[in-house]
């Protein structure tokens, strides 16, 4: 995801929004690797065509528009129920993967 072009096709300030809560494909705070607190500005969904943002709903628009693409390596890793590659980092009891860099 390319978090600046991402807020720029929606019209969003990138600077007011936690973009790892705002993409995360099962709502919840948890999913803040910054350490804002539950309950901030940063972590309340914008409004897309009248509802709540959910990436699920604009994951085809987000990848026709480049703003995305797909990565097979992911989907088989998810398909096939494997973790990411690496030792993840605990924040807030959640565990945060280093960065996959593809080529």
């Amino acid at each position: 995801m390319k978090w600046g072009a991402q807020c720029k096709h929606f019209k969003w300030d990138p600077k007011k929004l936690c973009g790892p809560v705002i993409n995360a494909m099962v709502p919840g705070e948890v999913n803040c690797p910054y350490g804002h607190p539950k309950g901030c500005p940063e972590h309340q969904l914008p409004i897309v065509d009248g509802k709540p943002f959910s990436i699920k709903d604009h994951s085809a628009a987000l990848e026709a528009a480049g703003i995305t693409e797909p990565k097979e390596e992911l989907r088989a890793d998810t398909k096939a129920g494997r973790k990411p590659p690496g030792k993840p980092t605990m924040v807030k009891g959640q565990p945060i993967y280093p960065v996959r860099h593809f080529q």
